[in-house]
């Protein structure tokens, strides 16, 4: 499936998503992987907070495999972290999004290898 069929089938089984663009979506998706991260203790805060309603959409870009594309991470990047974490944060968010079993058990590993549980 092309990007945009994914993105027609979540909104065909999340009506209430109708009205929203690819784009927008991806945010919700980018907000969840931050609480995730948040949760992993790999960030320190969360910028964004998403609903139920953004969880079941998200649940839903996770079946479909839907993830924001690059520049989609670059415009949330930039418009809620200060200019010295950009970097940092798109790399982070690229590897969680890429393959998010092995970046959390790289980090977990670089953790452990150090005795400490709290956030990085």
């Amino acid at each position: 499936m092309t990007r945009e069929e994914k993105f027609a089938a979540i909104v065909e089984r999340v009506p209430i998503l109708d009205g929203l663009t690819d784009s927008e979506l991806a945010v919700f998706v980018i907000a969840s992987y931050m609480d995730s991260l948040y949760k992993e203790g790999v960030i320190s805060y969360v910028p964004v907070e998403i609903t139920e309603r953004g969880k079941m959409a998200v649940s839903l870009c996770e079946e479909f495999d839907f993830n924001p594309t690059d520049a989609e991470l670059d415009f949330f990047i930039t418009g809620l972290t200060c200019p010295a974490d950009w970097d940092l944060m798109k790399s982070i968010l690229v590897q969680y999004r890429d393959d998010r079993e092995a970046f959390l058990t790289k980090i977990r590993k670089f953790r452990d290898g150090f005795g400490d549980k709290s956030s990085l």
